[in-house]
């Protein structure tokens, strides 16, 4: 900064940066307002040769550190190659026999990648991001529990780009190069060049948008279809008050659904003063579904670090929502644990909680007339055999409507919504 001239300058090598400045005087400390500056100088060329204007070079030994805030996980070592010394981008890369990963520090928000790849020979190479350690996908050796992307497709070009957005929550970007293997072919994993760019931060809107995260009991059903979610009826409370953007789906837990890309999705679109409700439990139980399981100390630590962190990050009101029971009138030991997690997790993370499976259980119970006349009303709320199966999980209209009502109710004691 050239205190005389009043000019930033700012190098290509410049490491991402966020501050704010103003001019000041020893008689007037300050005589300018503040100026927000954001310095992301993120375009990496991977490779051996020269080094180009404008790019960092990352070679095979530029290892990720605290200091520098980028580089390859030492993890995965990786090789270089040069394919044309002429061309500066597309003339050589970094690549390893099937994987490794670059990381480059950043604050949390929303990002957009284009990543560069020049060596046809290597025509198929799927790209995976943020990957979050849980218990049944932590290794050295594999990046099994990412985001994927897209996959890397020459067609007569002499290079390929893929471009995406990446929602950052916990201040490191994972990028994940994947080599596949193809008919017992074994592609290399391969990169040219990196550029990283911050997207606009999203300001508050008029009409605010409640996102919910969650499975198949919160998910969107077909109209003639007689199972619903919750989350298909919750427009009919909040009326005109908010748009209802539900993004639960079946079979999902609080992991797959992370894995799947979707609570990105909603992080990337959220917007300060929208609502996440985060529902998941069900599925996250499957110790025999290695793509659902998820373990209880890992339930918490998903909730409190990527879904509570990232919608608070970007303003809006997180809000966990403790699992619908399934039929009957008491708890069953397997959800409960995850019922408790979840009110254990708000409770620590200060986190607004709205207990629907004990609200549920104690409208059950609470249902005027005898204990059948009870029963019956609750069987109606329930698909059970009503589509040839047993299933006591899911609902009917019926019953989605009434635990929408039930949240509708909670969200007005906490003077969420009118």
């Amino acid at each position: 900064m050239d205190s005389e001239t009043g000019v930033l300058t700012i190098f290509d090598t410049a490491l991402p940066a966020e501050f704010r400045l103003r001019a000041v005087l020893d008689s007037n400390p300050q005589i300018s307002k503040d100026y927000g500056v954001v310095i992301y100088g993120m375009k990496y060329d991977f490779g051996a040769s020269n080094s180009v204007s404008g790019y960092v070079k990352i070679t095979p030994d530029t290892f990720y550190s605290e200091d520098t805030g980028f580089g390859i996980d030492p993890h995965t070592p990786v090789r270089a190659r040069v394919i044309d010394e002429k061309e500066p981008i597309s003339g050589d890369y970094l690549y390893a026999d099937s994987c490794f990963r670059f990381q480059q520090k950043l604050p949390p928000g929303n990002y957009r990648i284009k990543a560069v790849f020049a060596d046809t020979a290597q025509n198929n190479v799927s790209v995976g991001v943020e990957n979050v350690p849980t218990q049944r996908f932590r290794s050295s050796e594999m990046y099994d529990n990412h985001i994927m992307k897209e996959t890397v497709r020459f067609n007569s070009e002499k290079s390929a780009e893929l471009v995406f957005d990446v929602a950052v929550v916990d201040g490191v970007l994972d990028i994940d190069f994947i080599g596949n293997l193809v008919n017992k072919t074994q592609y290399k994993a391969v990169v040219n060049a990196l550029e990283i760019t911050k997207l606009p931060t999203l300001v508050d809107s008029d009409r605010h948008t409640l996102f919910i995260a969650g499975d198949s009991t919160a998910a969107n059903y077909s109209a003639g279809d007689l199972m619903a979610g919750w989350g298909q009826m919750l427009g009919e409370f909040l009326g005109t008050n908010f748009t209802v953007n539900n993004r639960a789906i079946g079979g999902r837990s609080s992991t797959s659904f992370c894995r799947d890309g979707r609570l990105e999705e909603i992080l990337l679109n959220i917007r300060p003063g929208d609502y996440l409700l985060i529902q998941f439990g069900h599925n996250d139980g499957s110790f025999n579904k290695a793509e659902r399981y998820c373990g209880n100390d890992d339930y918490e630590m998903l909730y409190a670090q990527y879904y509570i962190k990232g919608a608070k990050q970007r303003g809006a009101v997180p809000i966990v929502v403790t699992s619908v029971p399934m039929y009957g009138f008491s708890s069953t030991a397997t959800l409960g644990t995850y019922v408790e997690s979840a009110k254990r997790i708000a409770e620590q993370t200060n986190t607004l909680l709205i207990d629907l499976h004990n609200d549920a259980l104690n409208y059950y119970n609470n249902l005027p007339g005898t204990q059948k006349d009870k029963e019956e009303v609750v069987k109606s709320y329930y698909i059970l055999d009503k589509k040839g199966g047993r299933d006591f999980t899911h609902f009917t209209h019926a019953g989605a409507r009434k635990m929408a009502e039930l949240i509708y109710m909670r969200m007005k004691e906490l003077d969420l919504v009118p």
